[in-house]
């Protein structure tokens, strides 16, 4: 009994970590502020358009990417930052996965009953899934850091 309250307690954690999660929601009519935001509504996932400029569409009730922008850009340039916003998201996603893994790891140990082959595979779920949660955060933050430092966005 004693180990299912506390597996239920590590469960409910999580899950109420994930639907704490602060989100940012910008007015759709403040283009400037949305270009210039890090994140975006869900999860505080970056914006795969994060560092472009953002304009109005012609009926002013939501913003699109400005064109001439796009002008002024080399191809290469353009590629390369959405592919850096795409990865940083990638990188996220990874890190959510591995919390994930955790708790899924965590889970099992609990209900391991002293068995040690059990509780060894438990454990190395779990240093598996820390491991990578590591290297995802350092990742995710080199990719900030690079996408801040070429001037697109500021972290």
């Amino acid at each position: 009994m004693k180990r299912f309250l506390i597996s239920a307690f590590v469960v409910l954690f999580g899950a109420l970590g994930l639907a704490l999660a602060p989100a940012t929601t910008v007015n759709a009519l403040d283009c400037d502020s949305e270009a210039k935001s890090a994140v975006n509504a869900f999860l505080n996932f970056p914006t795969w358009y994060r560092g472009f400029k953002l304009k109005a569409n012609t009926q002013g009730d939501a913003c699109i990417l400005d064109e001439a922008e796009f002008k002024d850009k080399e191809v290469g340039s353009i590629i390369f930052t959405i592919a850096l916003n795409v990865l940083d998201i990638v990188l996220r996603l990874a890190g959510l996965i591995a919390v994930g893994f955790v708790m899924w790891g965590g889970f099992h140990y609990i209900l391991s009953h002293g068995e040690p082959e059990h509780a060894k595979k438990s454990i190395n779920i779990i240093r598996n899934a820390l491991i990578g949660l590591v290297i995802s955060m350092i990742a995710t933050v080199a990719v900030s850091f690079i996408v801040w430092r070429l001037g697109q966005t500021s972290p």
